[in-house]
């Protein structure tokens, strides 16, 4: 019985349900699991799918119990399809005209690529007294004259999250298309 694989589609399948299922009554126990599929489905699957690939490179799959997991796998997959569909019509919801432009390609492979390589990031410049008051410049290597700048205000309430990763990707995007 293959319980390492088990238990990762048990976790990662427990938040794909969660998810579709929109359950308020279990509190944090359902609400931060579908968080994390709804935010991030696509790392999710690829966890997914990675631990499959494992479990049969192992032998893990032939037996029952490996090939109920496997099933409970491609299910989990497809709840992560239908998360997936429900973000694409998020631009109708929001009144958004137009054909939206996805690069599917980009999209996919982000969680493997850090960023731009046209873009160059100055960590902890300090502005301040203190270990917390540090902020981080970005520019394009080529440094155009007349660029404009761009002033990113973290939103974590000075709680949660981190200014080096929620904006990461729009701050490289903009940086490299401006300079």
């Amino acid at each position: 019985m293959p319980f390492g694989y088990w238990w990762t589609v048990a976790v990662i399948s427990w938040g794909v349900l969660c998810e579709l299922t929109r359950w308020r009554r279990l509190g944090p126990l359902s609400a931060i699991p579908a968080l994390i599929v709804s935010e991030l489905p696509f790392i999710v699957g690829y966890l997914l799918v990675a631990s499959t690939v494992l479990a049969l490179a192992e032998g893990d799959l032939g037996s029952p119990g490996g090939l109920a997991g496997a099933a409970v796998a491609l299910l989990a997959l497809a709840g992560l399809v239908v998360v997936v569909g429900r973000a694409l019509c998020a631009d109708a919801t929001l009144g958004l005209t137009g054909k939206p432009r996805r690069p599917w390609g980009r999209i996919l492979r982000a969680p493997f690529f850090s960023g731009r390589l046209d873009v160059i990031r100055a960590r902890g410049l300090a502005y301040g007294a203190g270990p917390r008051r540090t902020l981080d410049v970005y520019r394009r290597r080529d440094q155009p004259v007349g660029a404009p700048i761009l002033l990113h205000i973290h939103g974590g309430g000075f709680r949660s999250g981190n200014k080096g990763r929620e904006a990461r990707p729009l701050i490289r995007y903009l940086t490299s298309r401006r300079g």
